[in-house]
């Protein structure tokens, strides 16, 4: 069925340092037989001391379709934006085949190829010294690794995005994101989130 979940939050800073921090993420999940379809999203913005510190937007839409208990098919959709990695703008199209390498009941690994197309602007501090054309077409390879340390209770996961560049593999951008997941109580969780990027080339500062 339909699943999701929304979250925000308005904090103001008050004395030596003035400012206000916004924050907001939306998930929202439709499962059903052979199909997954869901869109994920959340912003982020705090200006401090009269500073910005936070400027960032980001939305994927994703739609999966079980061919067979080892194999899906996968199309998706993403935009992003964000002030300090110097991104006004991205956006891109894939789809390609996900690989259940093995899934037991306390630990699953599943593996992507697919085909990506990807259209960027950056900021305009350096917009005048682009770093690759503003389309490009990627491979875009990943591993999503999922062990419940405690059934019910406590999930660790781990996915890595490789993407490199087809007509240029010395371009390329690496992704990892290492999530937890706790449910203290009926109605209390935790959940903690680590994100390493790189990327090259990038514009010079």
């Amino acid at each position: 069925g339909v699943h999701g979940t929304l979250s925000g939050s308005i904090t103001t800073y008050g004395g030596n340092t003035m400012g206000t921090a916004l924050g907001g993420v939306a998930l929202l999940g439709y499962r059903a037989e052979r199909q997954l379809v869901y869109l994920s999203a959340n912003a982020n913005y705090s200006n401090l001391g009269g500073q910005v510190q936070v400027s960032n937007a980001f939305a994927h839409f994703r739609h999966n379709y079980v061919l067979a208990p080892w194999i899906a098919w996968e199309a998706f959709a993403q935009i992003e934006s964000d002030r300090f990695r110097r991104l006004r703008w991205r956006s891109l199209l894939g789809t390609g085949p996900r690989f259940t390498v093995f899934d037991a009941e306390t630990v699953a690994l599943f593996y992507g190829a697919s085909y990506m197309f990807e259209h960027t602007k950056l900021a305009e501090s350096v917009e005048d010294r682009p770093v690759r054309p503003s389309d490009v077409h990627r491979m875009n390879n990943y591993a999503a690794l999922l062990i419940v340390l405690e059934p019910g209770r406590a999930v660790i996961g781990n996915t890595i995005y490789f993407q490199p560049r087809f007509d240029d593999f010395r371009d390329v951008r690496l992704l990892d994101v290492l999530s937890l997941d706790v449910t203290i109580t009926g109605k209390l969780s935790a959940s903690l989130q680590a994100t390493l990027r790189y990327e090259s080339p990038v514009p010079e500062p």
